[in-house]
């Protein structure tokens, strides 16, 4: 082992984290290759407990450094340190502190890439970076002070070559003012941005804007009557996460999510609505002009908040069918009666599935129909819960039993249609419609069986491998 070229070293161990520490006192070989792995990312109370003779050698292997101006003594000591290796720093600001800004920009050196700052930071830090980091390529702001104005911003965006912006805490809003907005939405080689803010009015001239064809990546807060006007200017992107602000919670939200058919490049669409919504046919049919996504996610802020009382298990597959590449599904809609049927289609549409939560209760027994394994991939379910019942798609039959049923005849067809399955979860989403303490306490056998197994299986392998 003392012969292994550092390559191969690096690899072995980077295998055995977190559990590598021990490990550097081998060798030295080991200790040095290892040293670079554990010390990847380190706060600064992480060199503090370092003996002061070794932590210059300490320093050297950092990637990602976090820092606290409270930490006043600490934050000078360490900026004379080199760090050759340093790509990626955090600061936490905190103006009562006193912190020299020559200390602070010690550490910010040209191969900087990454900087995000916490809290109230100097302004005076944005032209230093603007003028030695050429490197940098990511910024992150949250909760800033009065101190950043969007002037002051905003010439430094003109000014810098960075491709990932994120905003995020309080006191965003006053940055994001329409010269800014219009900047980053222009801005030609941005590729992500996050704006943890909610935008609630746009500049008229929206419609004239051309965005630069890099962006890739947004995660934004608006309201329902200024997301059409605003979505549309991003056909470029491939990972929108949406958080959407309704009506009142109490009266139901009019918003037309169909504008987002234009997005037909999208790898993921993840929403999240603030409101009230009772989702029809109508309100999805987007979803089918989205056929390259891999993550779809369709949730609210309250449980019983998006409804579905007119969407049908053929309305379901009709949107799945178009969907090949899904590896990710997270749709909760409160009382969506899906059948087993639904269940085994989105199993064939989707094959490439690894994990699914949905709010409905499904009969495994049913699966019985179709050929083994329905979900190959799949290591992560979530639904509502297990039943014996036999649930009829058109909604005009009482449910029925088929007869006899064993929960451990529904584990069975869980283990054949779902081989890979690591991780199932019932969430039990109040439900009148067949709410029974019979079907309850049988959704709960099913799961406790299968857990069983699965802990069965566990301790067989173990004892085979040791």
């Amino acid at each position: 082992m003392d012969r292994l070229p550092a390559e191969i070293l690096l690899r072995i161990l980077s295998y055995l984290q977190p559990k590598l520490g021990p490990l550097l006192r081998v060798n030295k070989q080991w200790f040095y290759c290892g040293l670079s792995l554990v010390w990847r990312e380190a706060f600064w109370s992480d060199l503090s407990r370092i003996p002061k003779d070794r932590r210059i050698l300490y320093a050297t292997a950092i990637r990602r450094l976090f820092l606290w101006e409270t930490a006043r003594e600490q934050v000078e000591e360490f900026s004379h340190f080199a760090y050759p290796r340093l790509k990626h720093l955090n600061i936490g600001s905190d103006p009562s502190a006193k912190v020299d800004i020559a200390w602070l920009k010690r550490y910010m050196h040209a191969e900087l890439q990454s900087i995000e700052f916490l809290g109230d930071f100097d302004p005076e830090l944005l032209l230093h970076l603007q003028t030695n980091c050429r490197q940098l390529r990511k910024i992150s702001i949250t909760a800033p002070g009065a101190r950043l104005t969007p002037e002051i911003f905003l010439r430094f965006l003109q000014n810098t070559l960075v491709t990932e912006i994120s905003f995020e805490g309080n006191n965003i809003g006053h940055l994001l003012d329409l010269d800014t907005l219009g900047h980053l939405v222009r801005r030609e080689n941005l590729e992500e941005l996050s704006l943890g803010c909610t935008i609630k009015k746009l500049p008229k001239d929206i419609k004239t804007w051309e965005h630069g064809r890099s962006f890739q990546k947004l995660c934004v807060k608006v309201t329902h009557d200024v997301l059409p006007s605003f979505i549309s200017n991003f056909t470029s992107l491939h990972d929108l996460n949406l958080d959407v602000e309704g009506e009142q919670r109490s009266k139901p939200t009019s918003i037309d999510f169909n504008h987002l058919s234009a997005l037909t490049q999208l790898r993921r669409l993840n929403i999240c609505l603030n409101g009230v919504k009772d989702f029809d046919k109508g309100d999805l049919l987007f979803i089918k002009d989205l056929k390259h996504l891999r993550e779809l996610g369709l949730t609210g802020t309250i449980t019983v908040a998006l409804t579905a009382t007119e969407f049908n298990d053929l309305d379901f597959e009709e949107l799945v069918a178009t969907l090949p590449n899904l590896r990710v599904l997270t749709f909760h809609m409160y009382r969506l009666y899906l059948t087993t049927q639904t269940l085994a289609a989105l199993g064939q549409f989707c094959p490439l599935l690894e994990r699914c939560d949905l709010m409905g209760g499904f009969n495994m027994l049913q699966l019985r129909l179709y050929q083994t394994p329905l979900f190959p991939r799949l290591h992560s379910l979530c639904i509502r819960d297990f039943t014996s019942l036999v649930i009829d798609r058109t909604g005009m039959k009482a449910p029925t039993k088929l007869g006899f049923e064993s929960p451990e005849d529904h584990v069975k067809q869980l283990e054949e249609h779902f081989p890979k399955l690591q991780d199932l979860t019932l969430t039990y989403a109040n439900d009148t419609r067949f709410s029974r303490l019979d079907e309850h306490e049988f959704s709960n056998s099913v799961l406790y069986k299968w857990r069983a197994r699965q802990e069965e299986r566990e301790r067989c392998f173990l004892e085979n491998y040791s």
